[in-house]
């Protein structure tokens, strides 16, 4: 990423936005279930493609894991 001829040091952007999340300044949710947030396990900076990355824990996914295992028994 360029801006006026002046690169984008990505990292300042993946700490600040780290510091904003973990001051409750920008929540994440799903549009649909008010029940479940989505939980933040990392954000990293991907030099290859030059983003930033946000990896979520896949709350419902582990409910229905647990569902399925109780359903065997």
């Amino acid at each position: 990423m360029k801006m006026k001829n002046e690169e984008i040091d990505m990292n300042i952007f993946r700490d600040l936005l780290n510091r904003l999340i973990n001051d409750n300044k920008i929540t994440f949710s799903f549009y649909n279930n008010s029940l479940l947030d989505l939980d933040l396990l990392q954000i990293c900076y991907n030099k290859t493609n030059d983003t930033i990355e946000l990896e979520f824990r896949d709350v419902m996914g582990e409910y229905l894991e647990e569902l399925k295992k109780i359903m065997k028994k």
